[in-house]
């Protein structure tokens, strides 16, 4: 790097603090938020005795979690022999701490502690203790069926690893593996008893943040989501609703995600691997760059405005290490207030990351302006014009050293969201 493009890049990093020192984000009065909630136990891998994993078929959760460090790469196991699972579940149970998991669960808890005076988190066959758990952290726990929570404990197990040094890198986040049950006690779906008080569970609600549609399995409960989502629009006009992405190795039910729910929302978030998989489910795999790899920061902007354009959404928001992407159909009143909601969103990261730093990616100017390439300028800073649609590209603030990493993307996801003024 030569002077002049040190100059520049340190010049575009001070524009991005003091636009982080001086923006804020608004926060809606109610915010509905469904619908997989359950318990996380938080394993800290280096702090595990020798034969914890002594159990009958601890060896094959053993092997998994290795792979996942050898690679660094953040990995979930949907484990789908019951009894396994519950043997590993009573394993760890004397290890690391519990807490609100689930991307629902974790998005309402934040929510709430943000200041949302009103959140409701909507969890079919939600267990007993997960309920308390949520009216304990200030959000209103509701189940779709007239029978009272069940009193089985649902637990995902969470495995983290690393995030004690101060690299500031894209591995620094991927430091955890998640062992979960392949089934859910209750499908990501509206029972007739929660439709028929559906206009009272969204009233006043203009946000709706909705989950775990990955355990649905078959085209009519996709069918379903899609009249459901429907539903949600009728039952209030000024409700908008966001469906969040999760990691789905199963090519049938992307596809029916893909095909019947995405386009019914009005808003999509999702990571890079989610993007890829989504992209590879329309059939617009972009080719890898160069040399191979994971794209780069334009290659990941031109993903998501193909994504955004078949999928004909009002909103898409790719966040990934370093960067936000936002993709707003227009006409769109207020481009600056949606900027800002990305920068509200990196901050509430920080904060749950738990680092003593923040900090933007050393070069941030070039890896903007690299994402930015295909783009006309900029009318102002990380705000584009394309015509029939508006581009945000922001930097992501950055917690150093990274002490925590699950729950960040659906924190990232659901601060966006619902502080975006659309």
């Amino acid at each position: 790097m030569n002077d002049r493009e040190g100059a520049m890049n340190t010049k575009e990093e001070q524009i991005w603090r003091t636009l982080y020192e001086h923006t804020s984000a608004s926060l809606p009065e109610c915010v509905f938020v469904g619908f997989n909630a359950n318990i996380d136990r938080i394993i800290r891998v280096d702090d595990l005795p020798p034969d914890t994993f002594s159990f009958p078929g601890g060896d094959e959760l053993r092997r998994r979690l290795d792979k996942s460090i050898e690679h660094r790469a953040a990995q979930e196991w949907f484990v789908d022999d019951p009894a396994f699972y519950r043997r590993a579940v009573d394993a760890f149970n004397a290890h690391g701490h519990t807490e609100i998991g689930g991307q629902a669960g974790i998005a309402a808890v934040h929510l709430a502690g943000m200041g949302v005076p009103n959140v409701r988190c909507f969890v079919p066959g939600i267990c007993r203790e997960c309920a308390t758990m949520l009216q304990n952290r200030g959000v209103v726990p509701l189940d779709g069926t007239v029978s009272p929570p069940c009193d089985e404990r649902h637990t995902h197990l969470v495995f983290e690893y690393g995030g004690k040094g101060e690299r500031i890198d894209a591995t620094t986040r991927a430091n955890r593996f998640i062992a979960s049950p392949k089934t859910h006690p209750g499908k990501p779906l509206f029972d007739a008893h929660a439709l028929d008080r559906l206009p009272s569970l969204i009233t006043r609600c203009t946000r709706g943040f909705l989950s775990g549609y990955q355990y649905l399995t078959t085209e009519e409960e996709f069918l379903e989501a899609r009249r459901q989502l429907h539903a949600m629009r009728r039952a209030s006009p000024s409700f908008r609703s966001h469906v969040e992405c999760v990691t789905i190795d199963h090519e049938e039910i992307l596809a029916m995600l893909t095909r019947w729910v995405l386009p019914e929302a009005d808003s999509v978030g999702c990571n890079e691997q989610e993007l890829r998989l989504i992209l590879k489910s329309l059939g617009k795999e972009l080719p890898p760059p160069p040399g191979g790899g994971q794209l780069d920061p334009a290659g990941l902007v031109e993903a998501v405005l193909t994504v955004h354009r078949c999928l004909g959404v009002q909103r898409l928001h790719l966040h990934t290490y370093g960067i936000s992407v936002l993709v707003h159909t227009r006409p769109i009143h207020d481009p600056e207030g949606s900027r800002d909601a990305l920068m509200g969103a990196a901050r509430a990261a920080c904060d749950r990351a738990g680092g003593d730093r923040r900090v933007l990616l050393p070069g941030i100017g070039d890896i903007l302006r690299n994402a930015a390439r295909s783009l006309s300028a900029p009318v102002m800073p990380g705000i584009y014009d394309e015509g029939g649609r508006m581009v945000m590209i922001v930097p992501a603030l950055l917690s150093v050293p990274v002490r925590k990493t699950a729950g960040l993307g659906d924190t990232i996801s659901s601060t966006a969201f619902v502080c975006d003024p659309f």
